[in-house]
């Protein structure tokens, strides 16, 4: 059935530019008939050709010649048309709703009911047009029928949204987050505590951009492209970059880094190993533990979304209220605009059905729901929701959500903006045309890590040096060694050269006579690196009563000792038959791949894996080349090359253990 809104929605749009082919697209994707779409074109095209024949402005929408029956009977014009309820209650807002809606305001071309053109030689008109046009809107926005779309329906308006959006399988969308965020005192903490980098952020703040194509029309190959951007800033204008994408393409999990930066006092633990990843496409597994792909993942999860969507919907709809804001326009489309406002109880009633749904005794729910009263009006206070939904579609093209308060976690504001088009249209997904496998990459950055690692400990050994040369020289002017460690020169060295690598912060002990030095290692986890007054310089801690090194019972590395005498006694290796500690954990590693792949069935994601990274770490803390790993899903192989041995010890799924020249990548074998 041809209706008078539809006339007027479809002339609106061809007017302002937008071809038939996208209305008669998007509202045939709305549930209306082909033929009644293209029959109403047919009229508006004939009155258009009538209209410009008879030289005479079409006026697009008509004013009722029964207006004293919509007036004297507005709940019944309601309940026929409740289209027309979709009109703000504030009085305050009348003149800027009827400005804004150009199917009122009679901009752009678009006539106003008994409205006519402004023309000099009928003011009289104009005027008797607009009262007219005003009884119309007081009549659209009075009390009742505000209150009867608040309450009413807006129910009906959520459960189209929520039905809808079930049918969307491919699309476009953008995002912006701005943020500002100050950690607690707790967090701060935690943070310290787990990690030697020195972050220090006391408020941190920013943008972050969200863009992304999706297509789920195809259920064995779902395409996904995202792209992040992060733009941020501390107090201190220490600034925060990362801007990088993602893709899903034939079932295969694809990231990309485009660009990373960091305070200056963090590159030094990010550049190293930053340039192996940069720009480059890693393709990551495939499948999970239960061999499920990204496309059954996803699929699975929409369609246990489905399945409880006819609960769900009715639940929200009655927890959720929706408050007219009036009408916009987004994408060439005619929209509404929502403020979201929860029900307290039924609220409250939706977070219980839900929790008993997932198992949740009363007890739990009791518990978690204690401070309910408390944590609601919290939230209302700090939390703005809004969202665009299209009037004939009835799909959300945009939401914001706002938030400024504080938690346990610390305070702060979020404000999100997410927008959505071309719902249902053929989306392209660019394919990656080179990418690198995650297992290489994880080889070549635990290299790179380990190989960054021993150049702190480097660093470090040689600024305890630089430290006992501050030591002897305030000796020589104080006649005592007791705080040297505080001097100008002592303090600096210690807080930038010294402890600034991160780890425990160096020990010192000092007396008239004697000072003792040490620090523990970062890359040769366990070892400790000292020096005294004695000339002692090597692998010991620092002893608080005799104040001088103790040495270490037995050493992990080959570095050289300086005796009280001078003389260098290098570590001496000794020959044996028996495997090495190195080679026995090569040899642990390929058995943990072998049991690994008797579960699995594959050799891949061990080596990724925590239990994967550990074991590799261990074995690159060790003397010698870093690991060279190769593995695929049948096969795998380990080579090491240690000390200055002219081959490597290598291990690989055959069994085979002991010297070889190469761990082929081809074949994935000893050779």
């Amino acid at each position: 059935m041809i209706t008078k809104e539809l006339l007027d929605y479809i002339a609106y749009q061809l007017d302002h530019g937008v071809s038939w082919e996208g209305v008669r697209r998007d509202l045939s994707s709305s549930g209306w008939a082909i033929n009644v779409l293209d029959d109403a074109y047919s009229q508006i095209i004939a009155k258009k050709k009538e209209a410009s024949a008879a030289q005479v402005p079409s006026a697009l929408i008509e004013v009722s010649p029964k207006v004293e029956n919509l007036s004297a009977n507005p709940e019944q014009s309601r309940i026929n048309n409740p289209e027309k309820d979709l009109v703000s209650n504030s009085a305050t807002s009348n003149n800027s709703f009827i400005k804004k809606n150009p199917l009122l305001s009679g901009e752009n071309g678009i006539s106003v009911p008994g409205i006519p053109k402004q023309e000099e030689s009928n003011k009289k008109g104009k005027f008797i047009g607009l009262i007219i046009a005003a009884i119309i809107i007081l009549v659209l926005i009075s009390g009742s029928a505000f209150a009867y779309f608040s309450y009413i329906y807006s129910d009906n308006v959520i459960q189209k949204i929520f039905t809808n959006s079930q049918t969307i399988e491919s699309g476009e969308f953008t995002g912006q987050i701005a943020f500002e965020y100050s950690p607690s005192e707790n967090v701060k903490q935690e943070i310290s505590n787990s990690t030697d980098i020195p972050i220090g952020i006391n408020t941190i703040k920013g943008e972050l951009d969200i863009s992304g194509k999706y297509n789920f029309k195809d259920a064995n190959n779902i395409k996904m492209d995202l792209t992040v951007k992060v733009d941020s800033k501390t107090e201190n204008d220490a600034k925060y970059e990362l801007n990088s994408e993602w893709k899903v393409i034939d079932n295969n999990f694809y990231g990309k880094l485009n660009n990373l930066v960091v305070p200056q006092e963090l590159d030094q633990y990010v550049s190293p190993t930053k340039s192996l990843i940069l720009s480059k496409w890693i393709k990551l597994n495939n499948s999970n533990q239960e061999g499920e792909n990204i496309s059954t993942t996803l699929v699975n999860i929409r369609k246990e979304i489905q399945k409880n969507s006819n609960e769900l919907n009715k639940n929200l709809a009655k927890a959720v209220n929706l408050q007219f804001q009036g009408f916009e326009t987004y994408d060439n489309a005619l929209c509404s605009k929502f403020k979201v406002v929860f029900d307290k109880q039924k609220t409250k009633d939706l977070l219980i059905s839900l929790a008993k749904d997932n198992g949740s005794t009363d007890e739990e729910i009791n518990a978690n729901l204690k401070d309910y009263d408390k944590t609601y009006e919290e939230f209302i206070k700090s939390t703005n929701i809004n969202i665009t939904v299209g009037v004939f579609d009835s799909l959300i093209h945009k939401a914001s959500f706002e938030f400024i308060g504080s938690t346990e976690q610390g305070s702060g504001s979020l404000n999100i903006n997410i927008s959505s088009k071309k719902e249902n249209t053929d989306v392209k997904v660019e394919n990656v045309k080179e990418s690198t496998d995650l297992e290489k990459i994880f080889g070549e950055l635990v290299s790179a890590t380990t190989a960054l690692n021993q150049t702190i400990d480097d660093s470090i050994k040689t600024a305890m040096t630089e430290a006992k040369d501050i030591a002897e020289t305030y000796k020589s002017l104080k006649d005592t060694y007791i705080n040297f460690d505080t001097s100008i020169n002592g303090e600096k060295l210690i807080k930038e050269n010294i402890n600034s690598w991160g780890g425990n912060a160096v020990t010192i002990f000092t007396s008239k006579e004697k000072y003792c030095i040490s620090k523990d290692l970062i890359n040769a986890i366990g070892t400790s690196w000292c020096l005294d007054s004695s000339n002692f310089i090597g692998n010991g801690t620092c002893d608080k009563t005799k104040i001088a090194c103790i040495s270490a019972s037995t050493s992990t590395d080959s570095t050289q000792i300086v005796t009280p005498t001078g003389t260098i006694t290098p570590t001496i290796i000794v020959p044996t038959t028996e495997k090495s500690e190195i080679q026995e954990l090569i040899d642990s590693l390929g058995s943990s791949l072998q049991t690994y792949n008797t579960a699995k069935g594959t050799y891949l994601g061990y080596i990724s894996s925590a239990d994967g990274i550990k074991a590799v770490k261990k074995i690159n803390e060790q003397e010698g080349d870093a690991l060279v790993v190769a593995t695929s899903k049948a096969k795998f192989c380990l080579m090491k090359k240690i000390n200055d041995e002219p081959t490597y010890y290598c291990v690989d799924s055959t069994g085979y253990s002991g010297k070889s020249n190469s761990c082929a990548s081809k074949n994935i074998s000893c050779e």
